[in-house]
C-alpha cells in the first residue's frame, strides 16, 4: 500500500493542482477505507470551500468572478 503524506501550507495553494492530487487520494480511499485519508479529504474540502469564498482582484463569490 502507498500512503501519501500531505503538508497543508497556509499561504498559498493551486486549486487545480491540489484537486488533481486529491482525485488520486479519493480513488485510493474508495477502494480501501483509511481514517487518515478520510480526514485529509474532509480537510481538503473545507479548505477549498473557504479559499473559494475569498475575494480577490477579479471579484468574489457573490458576483460570480
Amino acid at each position: 500500500q502507498c500512503y501519501l503524506i500531505f503538508f497543508f501550507l497556509d499561504f498559498y495553494t493551486w486549486t487545480r493542482d491540489a484537486a488533481l492530487v486529491f482525485t488520486s487520494v479519493v480513488d485510493s480511499f474508495s477502494h480501501t477505507y483509511n481514517s487518515t485519508l478520510q480526514t485529509n479529504i474532509q480537510n481538503f474540502i473545507a479548505s477549498q470551500a473557504k479559499l473559494q469564498g475569498v475575494t480577490n482582484p477579479s471579484g468574489g463569490l457573490s458576483d460570480g468572478a
